[in-house]
């Protein structure tokens, strides 16, 4: 079995082939492993950042007891004072628009109620006149008829 070198070289040029074959899927591998890890890394600084950020919002002053002074009493004394003030001279206005309101209306009805007075009152009148009118133009013919019938 002796093997000529043009066989051989064939072979060996496989070899090389299968071994460079070998070499770049291994680099593709870790070149993949490293930005696999990469990607991790930078999702893991994300989410450090956010928590970073929302940490930094939060006020821990809220759970501390905040101490009341006698200033602060005082100024909502004087608060209270004002708030009562305002509510009072508030009503009074309230008050003396309703008085305004209601004399307003009444002024209104007593407007309607002459306007109906003397609109009725007119129509009465109109009414009468028509049937004086019609008693006197009809007098002349009532009398001369009955004179006619006693003839």
């Amino acid at each position: 079995m002796i093997l000529e070198l043009s066989t051989l070289f064939p072979l060996r040029c496989m070899a090389w082939m299968r071994r460079l074959v070998l070499l770049t899927n291994t680099a593709k591998m870790l070149s993949y492993r490293k930005e696999r890890k990469n990607k991790m890394a930078c999702r893991i600084l994300f989410l450090i950042i956010i928590l970073g950020i929302l940490l930094s919002t939060i006020n821990f002053s809220y759970a501390k007891e905040i101490s009341f002074t006698q200033d602060d009493r005082d100024r909502l004394i004087r608060l209270e004072t004002k708030v009562e003030e305002g509510t009072k001279s508030l009503e009074k206005q309230m008050v003396e628009g309703q008085n305004s309101l209601q004399r307003q209306i009444d002024d209104l009805k007593t407007f309607m109620l002459w306007g109906f007075g003397i609109l009725f009152g007119g129509m009465g009148l109109l009414i009468g006149f028509v049937i004086w009118d019609r008693r006197t133009a009809l007098a002349p013919a009532v009398s001369t008829s009955s004179l006619a019938m006693a003839r």
